[in-house]
């Protein structure tokens, strides 16, 4: 839009002469509205912020970052804690039950070695504990469940019953040790050395490495004066666990008595 100055001119001469005071600032305001479409509008801070008229101009398509199919990539977080596979005692865990005779044996072995080489008194009683634990496998419900009855019915004094019981579980498993060791037990705690001491021959016929079973012939040994025959399988025992509870304040008090008398 184009405006001519002498146009202009004359409009202000007039104005003067009919409104002298107010000539200049109507002339002002006139010559704004003839122009304010030909001006920038004014900044308007709020609707800025809202995206209106002088608001942010949005980035164009070459800075927009490119769309994708690929899931976003996750934060960077503070690193996770590694579990360790081994225990901080170097005791391995028992992982799982064996589902096979020489599976079992096996496991044993590998528990039994490292038992002897265990380092302290901590590391020992939990790798006891592992073999223990498989001691009592048995692989047999049947078995399992007439050991347990036997144990619930000796404790209630039903002493008969509890020997049947043990009795039908050696029987239907016979080379499993814990049900003699268990037999062996029972008959130690009726004061039936004879039996018990041919149930411990028989654990240790299957497992010579059974620790309980020999500590078991100790007891049985000293109760009845062989204190020679204590000696050797305290020997033997500290062999297989060289923190059994006890068993070295027992070896060095019998070494004193037997090789003393020059036996």
């Amino acid at each position: 839009m184009h405006f001519d100055a002498t146009i202009v001119g004359q409009y202000d001469r007039a104005m003067k002469r009919a409104f002298p005071a107010i000539a200049l600032s109507s002339v002002a305001a006139v010559v704004a509205v003839l122009l304010s479409p030909l001006l920038p509008a004014p900044f308007d801070a709020r609707l800025a912020a809202q995206g209106g008229p002088g608001g942010p101009v949005p980035p164009s398509a070459a800075e927009q970052p490119p769309e994708t199919d690929q899931p976003p990539a996750p934060r960077e977080g503070p690193p996770r804690a590694v579990l360790p596979k081994e225990r901080s005692d170097g005791a391995r865990p028992l992982e799982k039950l064996p589902q096979t005779i020489e599976e079992k044996r096996r496991q044993l072995a590998n528990l039994y070695a490292q038992l002897a080489t265990a380092e302290d008194d901590k590391a020992a009683a939990k790798i006891a504990a592992s073999i223990e634990r498989l001691w009592r496998h048995s692989g047999s419900d049947t078995v399992n469940l007439l050991i347990s009855r036997a144990a619930k019915t000796a404790a209630e004094k039903r002493t008969d019953l509890a020997e049947t019981l043990l009795d039908r579980a050696v029987t239907l498993a016979p080379d499993y040790t814990e049900g003699f060791s268990q037999r062996a037990f029972f008959h130690f705690s009726q004061s039936n050395l004879t039996a018990a001491l041919g149930d411990l021959r028989r654990v240790l016929a299957l497992d010579p490495n059974h620790f309980k079973a020999l500590e078991g012939l100790v007891q049985i040994w000293r109760d009845t004066g062989n204190k020679k025959g204590a000696y050797e399988v305290l020997r033997q025992l500290l062999d297989v666990h060289p923190f059994a509870p006890g068993a070295q304040q027992a070896y060095d008090e019998l070494k004193r008595e037997v090789e003393g008398r020059g036996i």
